[in-house]
């Protein structure tokens, strides 16, 4: 067989060219580009998706900081607010005993009654 008798097509594959005989051997290795193509296609998918993951993971983690710290000042406030609700009435039943010689029964009745502490408490 001589080179006149050998028929030669050319195809084009994203700018490069390859020289088919008629019997279909390619002048590049067949299929090489084509694995080396999938393999950076694969690689570049993979990195794109590691830092994707990687920027929502430190967003999450960000907000669910933001949001437990919130509520850690929420229960903070909520506590202060009793705590001093709590020292208020220490204070103003030691006033009460301060201020009377004698606390009896009664008067002691009266004082948590006039307190209203049914409708006071959350």
């Amino acid at each position: 067989m001589g080179k006149d008798n050998i028929k030669r097509s050319s195809a084009s594959l994203s700018g490069f060219s390859a020289t088919r005989t008629s019997e279909g051997t390619s002048a590049l290795h067949p299929g090489s580009w084509g694995k080396w193509m999938a393999w950076i296609v694969l690689l570049v998918s993979l990195v794109i998706t590691f830092f994707a993951w990687y920027f929502v993971r430190g967003l999450t983690m960000e907000r669910a900081h933001d949001r437990f710290a919130f509520r850690i000042k929420t229960i903070e406030s909520a506590l202060h607010e009793r705590l001093r609700a709590c020292e208020f009435l220490l204070q103003s039943g030691a006033g009460l005993f301060a201020a009377s010689e004698e606390v009896t029964r009664a008067d002691w009745r009266t004082y948590v009654i006039d307190l209203q502490l049914d409708s006071v408490r959350p």
